[in-house]
């Protein structure tokens, strides 16, 4: 079949910019005959960072038509710059001065269809957005419930002629409607991914999770979304397979390109459900055909599920013994098994290394049907399986505040951030907090303007974190504040703050620099190769350079990011021995780090990263 280009909507502003109005949101960012309220403001629910093409750096975002509950024929988004009225900090060649601080626009949406919003999302390999789901109409509409949509869309950051800020691509639709799916990239092929669980509501059954997962085969061509012959767009099993059986829930129809979820004994329980928070890891787990990488899924709704996809076979999971099958074992319910809104990172672990363990952060916890907001950390070691998730001596910290709808960011040093949420209803936590040890949680500089559902925060490249969004983020004091860029501790030491600047990588056996801006070619960031990395500055008598990590760029929805991750990799003075350089080695395979751009930073010896140098790891 034919994928189209999704021409662009009518310009929300007419110099597509807010210089005239710094520090907030350009007003009108839909249509003024789609806006209920005049100057009705765009609410960033998804929210990722640009990795490629000239407007790396910069954040990509789209909302939800949260005061409408209307079908809109066009689609709002907007393109970031955090760093505006300064140049974006990683120059291409060509580069001019940015003229805008937002770019604000929309995409044309199908009639009658639905909208982006509640979708999942994540980066492929080649730096474009693959964006999955999304909702088709609202309760108000349905007089029941959320229904989904089957849309596939990738936002390609290539900039043309008519298209200076990227172009939007629709493609072949999933089978199942998915409101609140999750979308996470396949280490197994170079340009696929999948789209798991979700929910759906139909006048005959109310609402039901879609406990099953499908995956899009997605190529290129100079650009241009290649033409891919049925049945090569979505992964076919060889035959329909067995139907689940789901206790209490609708069987789906025989299908050759839905694979059937987790075994469900008792309604809801485990199945995949509302934005699943989904971990692809670096484990291998035997399976009929061969091996297959492991997929880790520490919540929505469910408390711990090890599974693996494989394109050659039909998982049947009610059915499976370990070495033959894909689900790899659940978790034993306890007593907080449900976990609203909470935050899932995939823990960065030791030099060198394969990480193993999942953190669940925060959230609503609901123990006998009374939901509690949550300051708990729970650690899991997911390559074995263990009785529980541990907390306290047995894991992390919890935080200071508990935090329903909160953020977690990791930074280039290993430490976490947490801002914003609820403690309770209507109480918004303002005062962040930091993690830099594993004994307890610091409180920071407090913010202004709640940052609750529909908040986010994410890792720059600058090393700054940007937050944004949120119902409640209107203040007294800063009314229509829509971001706010927050400098970590390590942009304030008395000494031990000056980063290395002017950095280059280089190969340290044939000396070929590694380019920031060309995707594909001989010169790429490769597996299992030693690279050097010098900078032109002189640092602080005493500072050195001690490590390298690299930091995947966010792509964050609903107070979470399963793809977030960060790799130590191993580091050693440079060649030359001058304290201006340091020689590090790639991640070994796809299982310690998938392929695709990342952030890498040089940390010195105070914890202060560099800005990134960005790197096409392939």
């Amino acid at each position: 079949m034919a994928f189209d280009h999704v021409p662009n909507g009518p310009s929300v502003h007419p110099a597509s910019d807010s210089i005239a109005n710094p520090g907030r949101w350009i007003t009108m960012n839909v249509p003024p005959a789609q806006q209920v309220t005049p100057g009705q403001r765009l609410n960033t629910v998804h929210v990722c960072l640009i990795p490629a093409g000239v407007h790396r750096g910069e954040v990509l975002v789209w909302d939800g038509n949260l005061t409408q509950y209307g079908t809109r024929a066009y689609q709002p988004w907007s393109i970031v710059n955090p760093y505006w009225p300064a140049n974006n900090p990683n120059f291409w060649p060509g580069q001019t001065t940015p003229q805008y601080r937002f770019h604000n626009a929309t995409v044309a949406m199908p009639a009658g269809r639905g909208e982006l919003f509640c979708a999942g999302q994540d980066w492929m390999a080649d730096g474009r957005l693959l964006v999955a789901g999304g909702t088709k109409r609202y309760p108000i509409q349905t007089n029941g419930g959320w229904e989904g949509e089957r849309f596939v869309y990738q936002w390609d950051h290539a900039v043309t002629a008519g298209n200076p800020f990227g172009t939007w691509w629709q493609m072949a639709d999933m089978e199942a409607d998915r409101w609140y799916p999750t979308v996470r990239a396949d280490t197994t092929m170079t340009h696929g991914a999948i789209v798991i669980g979700g929910t759906h509501w139909t006048q005959a059954n109310g609402t039901r999770m879609v406990n099953s997962y499908e995956v899009p085969r997605i190529a290129f061509n100079a650009g241009v979304p290649a033409l891919m012959p049925v049945p090569n767009d979505f992964d076919r099993k060889p035959s329909p397979g067995t139907q689940p059986s789901w206790p209490n829930l609708p069987i789906p129809a025989v299908s050759r390109r839905q694979y059937w979820g987790p075994e469900m004994p008792v309604l809801g329980w485990p199945g995949f459900g509302d934005y699943p928070r989904i971990h692809s890891l670096g484990i291998l787990d035997p399976i009929s055909s061969g091996t297959a990488p492991r997929l880790f899924v520490s919540g929505f709704l469910s408390w711990g599920i090890r599974w693996a996809h494989d394109m050659t076979a039909d998982p049947q999971f009610a059915t499976s013994i370990l070495g033959q099958g894909y689900e790899i074992g659940q978790f034993p319910a306890n007593s907080d098994s449900v976990v609203n809104y909470g935050t899932s990172l995939l823990l960065p672990t030791t030099i060198g290394g394969i990480s193993t363990k999942v953190a669940r952060i925060g959230g609503e916890r609901i123990p006998n049907s009374s939901p509690a907001a949550s300051n708990l950390v729970e650690t899991v070691a997911v390559n074995a399986m263990p009785t529980s998730w541990q907390t306290g001596s047995g894991g992390m910290p919890a935080m200071q505040y508990r935090r329903h709808f909160g953020n977690v960011v990791m930074l280039p040093n290993g430490q976490l951030f947490a801002i914003g949420g609820q403690s309770a209803q209507g109480a918004y936590n303002l005062v962040p907090e930091l993690l830099s040890s594993t004994s307890a949680w610091s409180p920071m500089a407090p913010h202004v303007g709640a940052r609750d559902y529909h908040s986010a925060a994410i890792l720059l490249p600058d090393a700054r974190v940007f937050v944004c969004g949120g119902e409640h983020r209107a203040h007294a004091s800063s009314p229509g504040t829509d971001y706010l860029i927050w400098e970590p501790p390590y942009f304030h030491l008395d000494y031990g703050s000056l980063p290395p600047t002017g950095i280059t990588v280089w190969h340290a056996t044939t000396l070929v620099t590694v380019p920031q801006h060309v995707i594909g070619g001989a010169n790429n960031f490769t597996y299992g190769q030693i690279y050097e990395a010098g900078w032109t500055n002189t640092l602080e008598d005493g500072v050195t350079v001690d490590s390298a990590v690299l930091v995947r760029p966010a792509a964050l929805t609903h107070h979470d990011d399963g793809g977030q991750r960060l790799v130590r990799l191993t580091t050693w003075e440079g060649s030359d021995g001058s304290g201006t350089s340091v020689q590090f080695k790639s991640p070994s395979n796809t299982l310690q780090a998938p392929p695709g751009w990342w952030m890498l930073f040089l940390v010195t010896s105070s914890g202060r990263p560099s800005t990134a140098y960005w790197v096409h790891l392939l």
